[in-house]
């Protein structure tokens, strides 16, 4: 069963946490609909691509304040807390410095990048990624963030983001997965 949850939130202070837990006894997810069991005409939820069973996942609200790195505080922050594996699944906020490392191309198996920063006021309009743990660690990990930032005029930028500095804060929600 998918269930949506609409919690009331009240006004959080700079730096404030909130954890909501969210029981699964299984999570069942296939390549295709077919394989899924979805037939044309009929109303279904959910089509995913992986399978896994999960007992307890937690959702964590992180709110970052003027000026704070959001990849090296969301690093810091998943490592404090033991978290090993947990998705974005919404940021928004204010950013006032971003470097960008975007692949330009991938030949003969070798990739090339292009590295930019930009350094003006952007609104941070969206960002999702991942922690993973690095293999063969016991306890490091990647934080991996893309993100897209509109500049006054309305243009959008963004890309694979190396790291971030917020300009007035932002706002993120995490899904995690798994803990140490």
């Amino acid at each position: 069963a998918l269930v949506l949850l609409r919690p009331q939130r009240p006004r959080l202070p700079h730096r404030t946490l909130t954890l909501l837990s969210i029981k699964a006894s299984h999570i069942d997810i296939f390549a295709t609909p077919t394989e899924a069991g979805i037939q044309k005409g009929k109303e279904h939820s959910l089509m995913t691509t992986q399978s896994w069973k999960i007992d307890t996942t937690r959702m964590a609200y992180l709110r970052f304040g003027p000026d704070e790195s959001l990849v090296a505080g969301l690093e810091q922050f998943a490592l404090a807390n033991g978290i090993r594996e947990a998705a974005i699944t919404s940021c928004i906020g204010s950013l006032r410095q971003l470097n960008l490392r975007n692949l330009c191309s991938y030949e003969g198996g070798s990739p090339e990048f292009e590295r930019t920063t930009i350094d003006e006021n952007l609104e941070l309009v969206s960002a999702e990624g991942y922690i993973q743990p690095l293999p063969d660690s016991e306890t490091g990990i990647r934080v991996h963030v893309h993100l897209a930032a509109a500049r006054p005029s309305g243009e959008v930028v963004g890309g694979h983001c190396e790291e971030t500095t917020t300009f007035t804060g932002a706002f993120m929600y995490l899904h995690i997965l798994d803990e140490a």
